[in-house]
This record gives C-alpha cells, sequence and structure tokens, in this order.
C-alpha cells in the first residue's frame, strides 16, 4: 500500500511539474521569414525534424533552490533534426532542479535557408529580456549542447 502511495505522489508531482511549463511562441503573429518546410513536424525517438514553426519551452528553477541564473538552451542536431530529449527537454529539467532556469528552444531547421536558425535564437533572447521581470530572472546567458 504504501508503494502504492508513493508512486501516485510521484506521479501526481510530475504532472503539475509538466503542467507548470510554458510554451512561448517565438513568433507568434507568424514566422517572418519561411524556412520552406512545409510538411508536418515529426517527432522520433526525442529527435525532432521539419521544425517550421519556433518556440521555447520555460524550466522554472525551484522557488527554494532558485539561483537567478537562466540559461537559454539551444539543442544540436547538425541543422537535420532536433536532440529535444537528451539536449533539451532533459537538460531543462536538470538545471530546473539545480535552481537554474532553463529556456529550451526549439529552432526552425535552416532547410538551405542558414540564417533562420540564428533568427530564431535572437528572437528567444529578446522575449526573455523583455519578460525578465516576469519570469523574476536575474542572469541571463546561453548554452548550446
Amino acid at each position: 500500500m504504501k508503494n502504492i502511495l508513493f508512486c501516485l505522489f510521484f506521479l501526481s508531482s510530475a504532472v503539475l511539474q509538466a503542467a507548470e511549463r510554458e510554451v512561448i511562441f517565438l513568433w507568434p503573429r507568424g514566422v517572418p521569414e519561411s524556412n520552406g518546410i512545409t510538411v508536418p513536424e515529426v517527432t522520433k525517438n526525442d529527435f525532432v525534424e521539419k521544425i517550421s514553426v519556433p518556440s521555447m519551452m520555460f524550466y522554472p528553477a525551484d522557488a527554494a533552490k532558485n539561483t537567478g541564473v537562466t540559461i537559454l538552451v539551444i539543442p544540436g542536431g547538425s541543422y537535420i533534426c532536433e536532440a529535444a530529449g537528451h539536449e533539451g527537454s532533459q537538460f531543462g529539467e536538470w538545471l530546473s532542479s539545480l535552481g537554474i532556469n532553463a529556456f529550451v528552444l526549439k529552432y526552425r531547421l535552416p532547410n538551405k535557408h542558414a540564417y533562420i536558425p540564428l533568427k530564431d535564437a535572437q528572437q528567444a533572447m529578446r522575449i526573455i529580456r523583455s519578460r525578465a521581470g516576469e519570469w523574476k530572472l536575474d542572469q541571463l546567458g546561453r548554452a548550446h549542447v
């Protein structure tokens, strides 16, 4: 019975933590320039392909541990896909557990438009800086993994 209660508590806290995650669309009125990808986004084994709508997920630090440090995490993937799991959400959760606020970027893949991912990263930083007071962020940085 204790094991069942523990599992229920663990699962409910995981669901509540996931519910706290905020998805921020970088270009809510539509992207300024298309990367030419018109097919639906595909996720396979924590890798995301065919990204044409950029966003970022906010992983706030636990209030008791919050260091005030904030990092924009930009997952790698050789511009073919994004390693959204081990270089994205898992990294964001780990930083959050250490008291570091994390934003995990889901940028548009270039598709022969080399400047598109950079524009998404710059827009993400603009949004984070403009809403820093709302999110109670002190120190901003970026990590490319």
